[in-house]
């Protein structure tokens, strides 16, 4: 039992009567002359309807002077009506029990009470004392007899916290010692490390967004149990007492290393007071801060180093700083260099082996190891954001990574040509969906591969080259299901897009769709992914290869961002019925920060240029090797050899050969087993004004509703809350403002761990 309904049936039994020897009392006094109840009392109005406060005229609230509260429990008074069962219960702050007694002498104002001790009770101790806040908790006689320090600043800290008592469960107030610590960290939200982190992190803010009551108690709590004055000290002393690591201040930092990103401005703090002799790297931001800057300039001294001292050096400097990464430093992002030190290793460790062989020998290796090269390439710059910072990892990547890729390439290419690449038919199940994501790279898809294993789905995956040449108007409609229905023609080639056999009309989107509809393939829309009727469908998630030409190198610090996005479309879809989800992509591509190659070719030899690929006009003659477009034998174009590029500082591309553009990773996913998500159904959505009604068939056990603006995200979350649904599959949820109104959202399912499991579009209010 909470204490608030303690004190409440307290009250209330005070009314208590022997009907064989006693009238009902017309009322309970509650007398307060201390006036320490006057702020619980305004908790209590809400409990207690019954209740009425002597005051001012208000009695909207039932408040009012006494000949008013006389007049309001006599049942005369239109705002204010005895509630059935009820005895009414006048509080009397400022009001002892003798100013009452003494009818002769009782002040005017309070005369028409006075008559109302006969005829009523007054809630009191057993000695006829008045209940005040301390006596109730510790007396054992019509009290609680709780364990509680009676001195002045436990008194005062208790009257600070009296409102927040009233909601804690008295069997746990029975466990505690109950004094100034206790009330104080119960005022301030019981966790008083985090309102110390918060109080350094931002000390303005913290203040205002506490009440007078609220930042007392936490200065007094700093002076009790850490000998520091909020209101007399600064942020730096704090700073300068954890750096001296005085022992009450461990608990401090701990919790900080737990999350440092919480309090971002701490580090900040750290650098700018003097840190003591000798003090351990751990807690000195300073000397991490040397360390990288250090690192910095030896990794910008790698430029013009011959490629196997690049690759010695910088394995030498992972030994050197590769510790530093165990630092709260490297936690709170202060440490990207050292943390880029291991995939930077890691591209110095395998980019000593160069690829090569036959066309299986060089799949195989990729498939293997060689994709963790490109994969950390991407790691590193993920992890970087200041100018100078990425001025010195791609220094790095360039010294050993460029040769690697180029000669790999080539080696690719070479393989290509003696043995051009026969097409590995997709084959389409019943109940399969394929979602086709866009410059989806071989180690993006490594990635995508092992999270949704660990997550309990099966997955099974094949390597394979794309088509040639590596661009998405000629690989996406080799990847459809209605590939047999398109051709290329010899003329009009130069974007290397086939035409619809029927029509010769270029294989644009639109008309791609429409004959997938033709054929009985769905097209699922963004928001609405319902297996129905449909045996098989198609999702198009496209945006990393768009991001990558408008981003060039940046595109990998939305590298993990890609990945999750991907995971997500597959866990929604296994939810929306689908029994087996396909991951295909078209094509992969080149990525060089500070860019890659330039390679001439002459503009008055070609029809059209990309920044791999070329189609050579008819007659031309050129002194590079020519590569048979996929869509017709008949029809070649040419390519920049290695790794290069016909347009100078691109950072970013495809189109060409290389390992990363050609060798791809499909994968077949099932549903993991005991998954009963995927048969939840959605079946019905009613807007009535802001109120969505939804009704659902099949396994919604323990599953929830919630609407949002952005489906992955619960911080976007519009409704006022998050509801169950019940036994008969129908709930309802409430958006909390109509500012929302004729936009766009999404209802999603949830599951007990929070994760979506369902999700559709819809229009706030209703279809507009």
């Amino acid at each position: 039992m909470k204490l608030i309904n303690n004190i409440i049936n307290s009250i209330r039994a005070a009314a208590n009567y022997n009907p064989e020897a006693e009238s009902p009392p017309q009322c309970i006094l509650w007398t307060d002359k201390e006036k320490l109840w006057e702020k619980a009392v305004e908790v209590l109005k809400g409990e207690m309807p019954e209740l009425l406060v002597l005051g001012e005229y208000k009695p909207e609230v039932h408040m009012g002077p006494a000949i008013w509260l006389r007049v309001a429990i006599s049942g005369l008074i239109d705002s204010y009506k005895v509630p059935i069962g009820k005895v009414p219960v006048l509080y009397l702050p400022g009001v002892s029990r003798q100013d009452i007694r003494a009818v002769e002498s009782c002040s005017e104002e309070l005369m028409p009470l006075a008559e109302l001790q006969y005829r009523g009770v007054i809630w009191s101790q057993i000695n006829s004392r008045d209940w005040t806040p301390l006596a109730y908790l510790k007396t054992k006689k019509g009290g609680l007899g709780l364990n509680i320090q009676q001195d002045t600043q436990t008194i005062e800290a208790l009257e600070r916290a009296l409102v927040k008592l009233l909601f804690e469960e008295i069997d746990s107030l029975k466990n505690e010692y109950l004094d100034k610590d206790y009330f104080n960290a119960l005022l301030t939200g019981g966790d008083t490390i985090r309102d110390v982190l918060n109080w350094i992190n931002d000390p303005d803010s913290f203040k205002k967004s506490k009440s007078d009551e609220e930042w007392e108690a936490f200065v007094e709590i700093c002076i009790s149990k850490f000998q520091l004055n909020p209101e007399q000290d600064t942020i730096y002393t704090a700073a300068e007492k954890i750096a001296w690591k005085e022992p009450q201040w461990d608990s401090v930092w701990d919790r900080f290393c737990e999350a440092p990103a919480k309090y971002n401005a701490i580090p900040q703090v750290m650098r700018n007071i003097i840190m003591p002799l000798g003090i351990e790297p751990d807690r000195s931001p300073q000397w991490n801060d040397q360390q990288e800057s250090a690192l910095r300039k030896e990794l910008k001294l790698l430029v013009g180093l011959a490629e196997h001292n690049a690759r010695d050096r910088i394995i030498e400097l992972e030994k050197t700083h590769g510790e530093r990464r165990n630092f709260v430093w490297a936690a709170s992002g202060d440490a990207p260099l050292a943390e880029a030190m291991y995939w930077l290793s890691i591209i110095a460790e395998h980019t000593q082996k160069i690829i090569t062989g036959n066309i299986t020998e060089i799949i195989k290796a990729y498939e293997d190891w060689g994709w963790k090269v490109d994969n950390a390439v991407s790691r590193a710059l993920e992890l970087v954001k200041k100018q100078e910072d990425i001025d010195a990892i791609t220094n790095a990547i360039r010294s050993i990574y460029i040769s690697w890729i180029d000669e790999c390439a080539r080696n690719l290419q070479k393989a290509i040509a003696t043995n051009p690449i026969k097409s590995v038919p997709n084959e389409h199940k019943p109940g399969e969906c394929i979602l086709f994501v866009d410059g989806l790279r071989f180690d993006m898809a490594k990635q995508v591969s092992e999270n949704l294993t660990a997550l309990g789905y099966d997955v099974m995956y094949r390597s394979r080259l794309s088509e040639l040449p590596s661009l998405t108007a000629t690989c996406k409609p080799a990847l459809m299901p209605i590939a047999d229905e398109l051709i290329g023609l010899e003329v009009d080639n130069e974007d290397f897009c086939p035409v619809i056999k029927e029509t010769n009309q270029k294989a644009l989107s639109q008309r791609l769709e429409s004959l997938m509809n033709i054929k009985g393939w769905k097209v699922l829309k963004h928001g609405d992914y319902r297996k129905e009727i449909e045996d098989n469908a198609w999702l198009d998630y496209s945006h990393i290869d768009e991001d990558g030409h408008s981003l060039g190198w940046r595109i990998v610090q939305n590298f993990s961002r890609y990945i999750d996005e991907v995971v997500e479309k597959v866990e929604i879809l296994f939810a929306n019925g689908w029994s087996r989800v396909k991951i295909l992509s078209d094509h992969g591509w080149l990525m060089m920060p500070g860019g890659l190659p330039k390679v001439n070719i002459a503009a008055s030899l070609v029809d059209s240029k990309w920044g791999r690929t070329a189609a050579a006009k008819p007659g031309a003659l050129l002194d590079v090797n020519y590569y048979q477009w996929y869509w017709n034998p008949n029809v070649h174009f040419v390519l920049a050899e290695g790794a290069g590029c016909y347009r100078a500082n691109t950072e970013y591309t495809h189109g060409g050969i290389s390992l990363q553009e050609n060798i791809l990773l499909d994968l077949l996913i099932s549903a993991p087993k005991g998954n009963n998500n995927a048969l939840l159904t959605i079946t019905d959505i009613v807007w009535k004004g802001m109120r969505c009604k939804v009704a659902a068939e099949g396994q919604f056990e323990d599953l929830r509703l919630d609407i949002r603006t952005k489906s992955a995200m619960p911080e976007t979350s519009i409704v006022m809350g998050v509801k169950e649904f019940p036994s008969d599959g129908i709930t309802s949820v409430v958006v909390d403002d109509d500012i929302y109104e004729g936009k766009s959202a999404f209802l999603v399912v949830l599951d007990e761990n929070d994760k979506v499991v369902y999700q559709i579009a819809t229009i706030i209010g209703g279809e507009q």
